[in-house]
């Protein structure tokens, strides 16, 4: 591609995150429905269960909601399923250094 294109393609793609970012925002778009509908993702989850998939988005769904004693315990959960998993761990111990 020429640089000319390249810069073309960088401003398509800032503004598709742009848009996605606004509908995110205004609710208007799921980001966990991506995961099924983007290919790119859907090929990357290939790999996982359905129980590991399943407890993973209980355990952020719960995070999201502030539900925090019922989400430190699925993430606690999803840890024996896939131990050292970092973005798992990573939210346990903020939510534990913020007494959530």
């Amino acid at each position: 591609m020429t640089p000319k294109q390249l810069k073309i393609a960088r401003v398509h793609n800032r503004m598709k995150r742009n848009t996605l970012r606004e509908a995110a925002f205004n609710n208007t778009l799921q980001i966990s429905s991506m995961f099924e509908s983007n290919t790119d993702l859907a090929t990357m989850r290939k790999p996982f269960n359905k129980k590991f998939m399943k407890t993973w988005e209980q355990a952020f769904g719960e995070y999201v909601k502030g539900e925090w004693v019922a989400a430190l315990e699925t993430f606690e959960q999803f840890l024996v399923l896939k131990e050292g998993d970092k973005p798992a761990t990573l939210i346990i111990d903020f939510m534990k250094e913020n007494n959530m």
